[in-house]
């Protein structure tokens, strides 16, 4: 994305200072087109979120406005190729043929900006009849509407780009990925939480409350946790794990009699990382060394079984202000 737009960038060569900020806006419409775009699918290409109009429509409206509106400008009324383009303005769009149509829009203010260079700015008050009614323009309203206009539809296209592409749902594991049901050691066992274990989690959390506050700086969990909040809580992990969108494992004894602490993977936007993890040791068994050792078993786990690349262990491995430093992007 450029970091200056192209009213900033200077004068346009050979155009008049009164139809500058004109070539301005054309240039601008098309690079913004191009950007807010060029992460679309075929399906977000033709989305309608609520009814509204498609991508695909206001990319080939941009395009046809300004070649009707330069047409009404130098006097002439639209040819028949022209009145036919509007009707299949609003046809689907196949991937194969986006090329096309940012190439048609992207000649178009070509055009549109070299004609601004043979316009005799003595003419820009002179009548000019806009449609079949003739309605009553002047040749420099339709340029200025040409650019008013194009660009109000750039505006829709990057509202109705940013609904569809809301709407992604990036997987956090491959559908063929099988999640690993338990890590065990010599000490103890991760499997998945579940509801089931809401009387010993919450006993660990609540004789953990200064540890745990440690793990999150500045949240309040688990302040005024109660066992019927941590039932809620539970059964979201669990769901959560079913539908494979994070994942939350209880750290047990071997004989089950104990929590010990919890592990949590999941999903990630910050750059450079696709997951991010956080784990905590019952506060009882911290002078044993089980917070070490259950981030390093944690660690061999991750690295070995799961199919992340970079996986960031925030407070850990990385420092929180650098974390929360980190920019986020969309996923």
């Amino acid at each position: 994305m450029a970091h200056t737009e192209w009213w900033q960038r200077g004068s346009i060569d050979g155009i008049p200072a009164v139809l500058q900020p004109i070539a301005h806006i054309l240039l601008q419409v098309r690079e913004s087109v191009g950007e807010i775009v060029e992460p679309l699918t075929e399906q977000e290409w033709n989305a309608r979120p609520a009814g509204v109009a498609s991508a695909a429509f206001h990319v080939r409206h941009i395009a046809g406005v300004i070649d009707r509106l330069f047409t009404y400008a130098r006097g002439n009324a639209l040819s028949t190729e022209q009145l036919s383009a509007i009707q299949s303005e609003g046809q689907a769009l196949l991937a194969a043929d986006v090329a096309t149509v940012l190439g048609a829009l992207s000649t178009r203010v070509d055009a549109a900006v070299a004609e601004l260079r043979t316009i005799d700015v003595a003419t820009l008050g002179d009548f000019r009849g806009v449609g079949r009614a003739q309605l009553p323009s002047t040749v420099i309203g339709c340029l200025v509407h040409s650019a008013e206009h194009a660009m109000r539809h750039v505006g829709q296209l990057s509202v109705t780009a940013r609904i569809v592409t809301s709407k992604r749902v990036t997987p956090f594991v491959s559908a063929d990925y099988k999640v690993p049901e338990a890590l065990e050691t010599r000490r103890f066992r991760l499997r998945a939480l579940t509801v089931h274990d809401v009387v010993k989690d919450y006993d660990a959390v609540m004789s953990s409350v200064d540890h745990c506050r440690t793990i999150w700086p500045g949240g309040k969990w688990p302040e005024g946790l109660t066992l019927e909040q941590n039932l809620i809580d539970l059964g979201w992990h669990q769901k959560e794990f079913q539908t494979r969108r994070s994942f939350a494992y209880t750290v047990v004894t071997l004989d089950e009699s104990k929590v010990l602490g919890c592990v949590y993977i999941e999903p990630t936007r910050k750059q450079g990382y696709d997951a991010e993890v956080y784990l905590w040791a019952r506060q009882s068994e911290l002078a044993s060394g089980l917070d070490d050792d259950l981030q390093a078993a944690v660690k061999d786990w991750i690295a070995a079984k799961w199919p992340f690349n970079s996986v960031a262990y925030p407070g850990r491995d990385v420092p929180w202000e650098t974390w929360r430093a980190i920019p986020e992007e969309r996923r």
